[in-house]
């Protein structure tokens, strides 16, 4: 059953409009109605200018303590150019993940009371110049993330240079050129470490015709790159190059490479499996 809560007096007897409160990520609100004036309701300022909506249908059900998740759509319309939140246009705000996992109230308001219609989540936001969709969620949806959030397994979960690993890429750059030799495979160079130093890491080309160009790395045997994917173009001798090593998410790599041990994320002493006959 619906809550009734205290009605808005300034709608006209017989006039009903909807409110809808966005709490974005960040913490901000913003408000917005379906009537022709702005309004205020449990203190709060609900704008009508600055966008139209157009709501799909809010599903109900019998089995509110069920497990099946609920959606509606929402669809917004600039009723102007001049529309921005944050600064930058609804698009770009959009499409820049301004509307992400933000929390979306719906109430459906008369003078006498205001009821309470949908709470969830945006799980999907997409805009052009001329309307946004949003897909929102009711909070059931949270029950499909995967637990525990962490996987227990021999190898390390995080991605070499990402917030878990915390090295900087950029430390363990290695800049060298192009030695006679080389093919759009092959790269022939002066560094100097040990052989599989680069294995699974990549190169980004800095100068000559592959400017710009990155490959991700196969093979590395000291002075020599193969690579995984082929060139379009062959370098040419002294062109330059960076090179990074990569990760195999192996314990000894990340403490003999990269001097990182202490933030390995693996458990590398988990049982093997065993099949008893």
């Amino acid at each position: 059953m619906k809550t009734m809560l205290a009605g808005i007096s300034a709608l006209a007897d017989g006039i009903i409009c909807e409110l809808y409160s966005f709490k974005l990520k960040n913490g901000t609100f913003l408000r917005y109605t379906t009537h022709q004036f702005d309004l205020t309701w449990d203190g709060h300022s609900y704008l009508c200018a600055p966008l139209g909506f157009k709501r799909g249908s809010i599903p109900s059900s019998s089995e509110d303590f069920g497990f099946t998740v609920q959606e509606v759509d929402v669809s917004l319309y600039p009723r102007d150019s001049g529309v921005f939140i944050s600064g930058v246009s609804l698009a770009q705000f959009v499409n820049e993940g301004g509307f992400d996992n933000a929390v979306v109230t719906i109430y459906r308001a008369r003078s006498t009371y205001v009821v309470h219609l949908f709470e969830g989540l945006v799980t999907q936001a997409n805009s052009d110049r001329t309307s946004c969709d949003l897909k929102i969620s009711d909070p059931k949806m949270l029950f499909n993330i995967d637990m525990p959030r962490n996987v227990y397994q021999p190898g390390c979960r995080h991605v070499l240079f990402d917030s878990g690993c915390t090295l900087n890429k950029e430390d363990f750059r290695h800049d060298s050129s192009v030695l006679t030799g080389s093919s759009v495979r092959v790269i022939h160079n002066g560094l100097t470490q040990a052989d599989s130093f680069f294995d699974l890491g990549e190169i980004v080309f800095t100068s000559g015709v592959n400017n710009g160009v990155i490959r991700s790395i196969k093979d590395y045997q000291t002075g020599v790159i193969t690579l995984t994917l082929p060139l379009s173009v062959a370098p040419a001798i002294g062109d330059t190059f960076k090179a990074y090593p990569g990760c195999d998410g192996v314990r000894t790599t990340c403490k003999n490479t990269f001097d990182n041990e202490i933030n390995f994320g693996g458990q590398p002493y988990v049982p093997v499996p065993e099949v008893t006959l």
